[in-house]
């Protein structure tokens, strides 16, 4: 209508990035080179500009380093594979997997991000199947206690304790194993000293 698209749609976009860099080093030059592929898969319904239903993206970055002498690369490519996905609540959940061309060494990262309400989310982040971090957010905005969890035990703790005390560190147990938990609390974005962290909003 008038040019723009309404209703329901089906659509699947797919395109190449490349990136090159240079960076002066004391001795020799390395370029950078990066190559993204992006994959998109959105189904859902279109009102007012805005796609409201769900979206798949799959992303493959590969970064490689070369010498201003050298024609082969410095080390092996590291490749990262990105895949996010939204449903029509407005939940998302991403998942991030860098590795090597060997196969063997890769970090996993995955977050899930669930809708409170109209104006609140919350953040949920995994490193490698261990929970790292529970952040909420107020219109996308840091907003209220933001959890950090470290495996640790009582003499680590101690330590954050004494070099951190405004964290508030302290030992749980998730799934049987010991995590330090740590606390920060945030207020539009800003950093407040309030424990626990009470917000009214």
């Amino acid at each position: 209508m008038n040019g723009k698209i309404l209703g329901d749609i089906e659509l699947r976009t797919e395109y190449d990035i490349e990136l090159n860099q240079s960076l002066n080093g004391l001795s020799d030059k390395t370029h950078l080179s990066s190559k993204i592929h992006k994959i998109t898969l959105s189904r859902g319904t279109i009102k007012d500009g805005f796609l409201s239903g769900i979206s798949k993206n799959f992303i493959q970055y590969k970064t490689s380093n070369f010498k201003d002498s050298d024609k082969e690369p410095l080390s092996n490519a590291l490749i990262t594979l990105e895949l996010n996905y939204k449903d029509s609540l407005g939940n998302k959940a991403l998942f991030i997997q860098d590795k090597k061309l060997n196969g063997v060494d890769y970090n996993l990262r995955s977050a899930f991000i669930s809708t409170i309400d109209k104006y609140h989310t919350r953040k949920i982040t995994y490193i490698n199947y261990q929970i790292s971090s529970i952040e909420f957010f107020k219109d996308g905005i840091p907003d209220g206690d933001q959890l950090g969890y470290i495996v640790g035990n009582e003499e680590k703790m101690s330590l954050i304790q004494n070099a951190f005390p405004a964290m508030h560190p302290k030992l749980v147990k998730i799934n049987g194993k010991d995590f330090i938990e740590t606390h920060l609390c945030m207020q539009n974005g800003v950093e407040v000293d309030r424990y626990p962290c009470n917000l009214n909003n």
